[in-house]
């Protein structure tokens, strides 16, 4: 039996729209599971979901650059630095935005 496709909710989505908007785009897991956290207050969503919106996402706007660059070229931009994610157990330190207040989470792994 195929599984059921995730949809967020009208609230998830806005939510992952303004956190992208304002240059969240390549969030690490600690950030992954927070928004995870957040997210859940607003319908059931799992870890992966968030994961691969954020990918989906960039990706569909590196999409849109590249159209766009084939019909008005221009140079591209600077490369975002990658994600450092973190592998260790423990307490993990976590911001979800610079200058954020910090977080302390016991990471989970999958």
């Amino acid at each position: 039996m195929a599984r059921a496709r995730w949809k967020p909710t009208p609230q998830q989505l806005m939510i992952l729209q303004d956190m992208y908007k304002k240059g969240l785009t390549n969030p690490n897991s600690c950030q992954v599971q927070m928004i995870t956290s957040h997210l859940s207050m607003y319908g059931k969503i799992q870890w992966k979901n968030v994961f691969y919106w954020f990918q989906n996402h960039k990706a569909r706007d590196r999409q849109k650059v590249r159209k766009q660059q084939k019909q008005n070229p221009i140079p591209p931009p600077p490369p975002s630095p990658p994600s450092s994610s973190s592998y260790a157990s423990g307490p993990v330190n976590c911001q979800l935005y610079p200058n954020s207040p910090t977080i302390f989470l016991h990471q989970v792994h999958y």
